[in-house]
């Protein structure tokens, strides 16, 4: 058996540092000067719920999480990964599991490109506009100011649960139909919601509340748009429903679906006496989840 981990910077363990080695600044870690990435790693690694859940199962695993990542660059990167390695050689995937925490779901990405410039920019609108992705060597200034003000408009206009909340369910009913279709294991789960600053100025994880999925969505629907369907050649207007193919999703291998303590977060915060390195789960926070994530994997035989 073989695990396969993706989600963000919570799947990827941000933020747990050597600091005899390594200056913490934020989720980034900046090295020293002369010192190598990989050194973090091996002190990082080891520390991380997929680490320990490998161990705990004995197994092996790869780890494809990202930090800011969002919910489709997850799913194109762990689709990626299954189709290269497995799909196209013609290779068995009845032996491996997919575990996902999918990231807040307004979190999104764009192509932009211009005679210099060729690259994916991940907006997170929580952070007021301002774009997560390190500035490219041949990045300009006036690439600078068009993309945050992009990102502004996008955090002030369009950043709206009529479009985050169907583009997120459709993602993981999307993962869900890969699987199925491969005869591939899985378990997603939220990893969080990163509560609107907009609407409330706390960026600490000791401030955002979990999704109730079902609720957003009864909030949304048939105000989301309406279609045309020619029924035996007679013309009927249907409201898009977004609650139904919600239930499509497996409430088994959805961890906690629809229930209302359900996140990576909300386990950790009544779990765990220190659940946090800066804004990320710290090492004991993960070890707590990589047991409670064996547990739920037992309990109803995912395997």
């Amino acid at each position: 058996m073989k695990l396969i981990f993706d989600g963000d910077s919570w799947a990827f363990g941000s933020e747990i540092v050597d600091s005899s080695v390594f200056l913490r600044n934020s989720n980034i870690v900046e090295p020293e000067e002369g010192i190598d990435f990989r050194v973090n790693d091996r002190y990082r690694v080891p520390k991380i719920y997929s680490h320990h859940m490998a161990q705990q199962l004995g197994c092996d695993y790869v780890n494809l999480g990202c930090p800011s990542d969002d919910n489709s660059s997850i799913i194109q990167r762990t689709m990626s990964y299954i189709t290269t390695e497995y799909i196209r050689h013609d290779k068995s995937t009845d032996d491996i599991l997919v575990i996902i925490g999918w990231t807040s779901p307004e979190r999104n990405n764009f192509w932009w490109k211009n005679s210099k410039i060729s690259q994916k920019i991940r907006l997170q609108p929580q952070s007021l506009g301002k774009r997560l992705l390190s500035h490219p060597n041949n990045c300009s200034d006036q690439d600078d100011q068009q993309i945050e003000e992009f990102s502004r408009m996008y955090a002030v206009y369009m950043w709206n649960p009529e479009e985050y909340i169907p583009r997120y369910i459709s993602t993981i009913v999307q993962f869900q139909n890969f699987c199925n279709a491969h005869n591939i294991k899985w378990l997603s789960y939220n990893t969080f919601y990163q509560t609107p600053v907009l609407k409330r100025l706390d960026r600490n994880p000791s401030g955002w509340q979990d999704l109730d999925v079902l609720a957003e969505v009864k909030k949304i629907d048939k105000k989301i748009g309406s279609y045309h369907a020619s029924e035996n050649g007679k013309r009927k207007m249907k409201d898009l429903n977004i609650e139904s193919l919600w239930h499509t999703v497996d409430p088994v291998r959805f961890y906690k679906k629809d229930q209302p303590v359900n996140t990576f977060k909300s386990f950790i915060d009544a779990n765990v006496d220190d659940p946090y390195v800066g804004q990320h789960p710290s090492p004991s926070g993960h070890e707590a989840w990589a047991t409670e994530l064996v547990r739920y994997i037992k309990e109803n035989n995912l395997l």
